[in-house]
């Protein structure tokens, strides 16, 4: 057995270096890019080919009995994808060529994301909050993440965004305006797209451009928006935790019961996924959370339990954290139940039977 990781491309080792990396069998999505490590490279700094920050993340095993599959893996499946138009029936805002060659491109890459949400990346923007809500709307609702994203680069309007709309910076000519970006690795991009659309529906003062940092990022207020706005036919429920240096320090309790009852109890059903407002720690290749930290700067998606751990994406990969650790790192909850759970998570399935993530 070879420990795998899913969802982010990994350099390759020269064949004639011990413990080169071989490529994995394929997936049924072709486009899916994984890649299996030999045994012998069991750090995330020596995938990423750099030394990380702070601890070494081992890479779970294959296999590595980190609990019984989720019961609700039983029923997980491929839900058919509705089909969208093969072009654009209103003009384009975006200043790039949206001929209908690029169109069914961009539906391709949506249609992926919606087969295995892990692919969706923020890369190098700080676009956690945006990525976060988007793995779980691909996940609970298909359909809205596949309309959202045609609608958004055909007409630059879905329900509430329109991507026209400018902000204060705009308004006075000191910033440019997502529909000016050029660049169509960027507006080709449904990552790039949605995220920036979505914090353009929220942002006031600053569009979401990499020059204006906090423009990026999302407050807790602005994903209960979204949550609002595109996922109307889920319910939601909102906890707020307190970091352990500040509960030890004024004896405030440690809201053990609603972490297991709301938030663990649900994911680990199948009931529901959940959206958190974490402390976390970068290292060479992605952020993982980090109890240690007093500040919450990073938003992951909470997705399964299996034993006593919990499997949460970030930045483009599925981590695995004992739960109490995931706990002490949460200060913000947003636990997302659907009035019907779709049976399209087997991609989800796939990375947890096979240990793809990263621990």
């Amino acid at each position: 057995q070879v420990p795998c990781v899913v969802g982010r491309a990994l350099p390759r080792r020269s064949p004639t270096q011990s413990g080169a990396v071989p490529a994995c069998p394929p997936w049924p999505m072709a486009s899916v890019r994984v890649l299996c490590l030999a045994a012998g490279l069991t750090t995330a700094s020596a995938v990423a080919g750099g030394p990380s920050s702070g601890a070494d993340l081992n890479l779970r095993a294959a296999g590595s009995g980190d609990g019984d599959l989720p019961k609700w893996c039983d029923a997980a499946g491929w839900t058919p994808l509705p089909a969208l138009p093969s072009e654009c029936n209103t003009s384009s805002p975006w200043q790039v060529e949206v001929d209908p060659a690029a169109v069914l491109d961009f539906h391709a890459k949506l249609r992926e994301r919606v087969e295995n949400p892990v692919l969706i990346n923020q890369r190098a923007m700080y676009f956690c909050g945006p990525a976060a809500f988007l793995h779980v709307v691909a996940t609970f609702s298909p359909k809205t993440y596949l309309n959202m994203g045609h609608q958004i680069l055909c007409a630059g309007r879905y329900k509430d965004i329109d991507v026209r709309k400018k902000t204060a910076l705009e308004l006075f000519g000191r910033a440019g305006s997502i529909v000016d970006v050029t660049d169509s690795k960027y507006v080709m991009s449904p990552d790039w797209l949605l995220m920036a659309s979505l914090l353009q529906y929220v942002n006031m003062y600053a569009p979401p451009l990499s020059i204006f940092k906090t423009s990026q990022l999302t407050m807790p207020w602005e994903m209960r928006r979204w949550i609002d706005a595109f996922l109307p036919e889920a319910t939601v429920s909102h906890l707020t935790f307190v970091a352990d240096q500040v509960r030890k320090s004024y004896g405030i309790g440690l809201q053990d019961q609603a972490w297991s009852d709301q938030v663990v109890g649900k994911v680990r059903r199948g009931e529901a996924m959940a959206i958190l407002l974490v402390s976390s720690r970068s290292y060479h290749g992605g952020v993982a959370i980090d109890s240690s930290k007093t500040v919450p700067y990073h938003w992951v998606s909470f997705d399964a339990v299996m034993g006593q751990n919990c499997i949460y994406f970030s930045t483009a990969a599925y981590f695995s954290a004992p739960c109490d650790e995931l706990r002490r790192s949460t200060f913000e909850a947003f636990i997302v139940t659907p009035t019907a759970f779709p049976r399209s998570r087997g991609a989800l399935c796939k990375a947890l039977l096979e240990g793809e993530f990263v621990s």
